[in-house]
């Protein structure tokens, strides 16, 4: 995936959610879908594969509650870290 998809990816969540604050990633991978994106067609078998490609956007959070589960939190613009 191009640093141009990550960034396009990243804007689309922040349309949606808030920097800062956990999202259950089937919640963030419903909003990716209904904008066309697909983890397949951008060499990820999931979304949680993608998403941990993507650690200067944002952060993969395992819930203490339920290990096997996971939330997604896009980090503020002035935590992400350029490449």
């Amino acid at each position: 995936m191009t640093e141009l998809q990550k960034q396009e990816i990243f804007r689309l969540l922040r349309q949606v959610f808030v920097p800062g604050e956990p999202v259950p990633i089937s919640q963030a991978q419903a909003v990716l879908a209904q904008q066309g994106v697909a983890c397949l067609d951008l060499g990820y078998y999931t979304f949680r594969d993608l998403f941990a490609d993507m650690p200067q956007l944002l952060e993969l959070r395992q819930r203490p509650e339920a290990p096997l589960f996971y939330d997604l939190v896009l980090l503020e613009p002035s935590e992400t870290v350029p490449d």
